[in-house]
C-alpha cells in the first residue's frame, strides 16, 4: 500500500489508531499536554474531515499520519506502515468510521 491509501483507510479511525500506538490525545477538541513536545495546554485534536487534524501552539499542526510520524520520529514512509500495521487489528477493521467534522466555512 502507498502512503495516500494508508492514510484513506486511516480517515475517521485516529481516535481508535492514535491509543492503540501509545499516543494519547485530549478528547473532544479539548487542549491538554502534546504528546510530542510535551507541553500542558498547547495540544487540541479535533479530526477535522477524519484525517486526525492537530494543533500544538508549539509543533504546529498536521494530520493523524504526521502526528505519527513526529512522535516516533519515523519518515513517512515507516510511520504510514505503523498506521497500517494497526488498521490490521480486527478491533479496527471492525469499528465503525467516526464521521468526520467538517472544516467551518469562512462567511461570504
Amino acid at each position: 500500500m502507498t502512503v495516500t491509501q494508508i492514510a484513506t483507510a486511516a480517515r475517521g479511525r485516529w481516535p481508535v489508531i492514535l491509543p492503540l500506538l501509545g499516543i494519547t490525545v485530549p478528547d473532544n477538541g479539548r487542549h491538554g499536554p502534546c504528546p510530542h513536545c510535551g507541553g500542558d495546554d498547547r495540544f487540541r485534536f479535533d479530526d477535522m474531515e477524519g484525517r486526525g487534524m492537530w494543533i500544538c501552539s508549539h509543533c504546529g499542526n498536521g494530520d493523524g499520519l504526521d502526528l505519527v510520524k513526529r512522535v516516533t520520529g519515523d519518515d513517512v514512509k515507516k510511520a504510514a506502515q505503523v498506521v497500517a500495521q494497526v488498521l490490521e487489528f480486527r478491533d479496527v477493521q471492525d469499528m465503525p468510521v467516526k464521521p468526520a467534522k467538517e472544516k467551518p466555512r469562512s462567511a461570504t
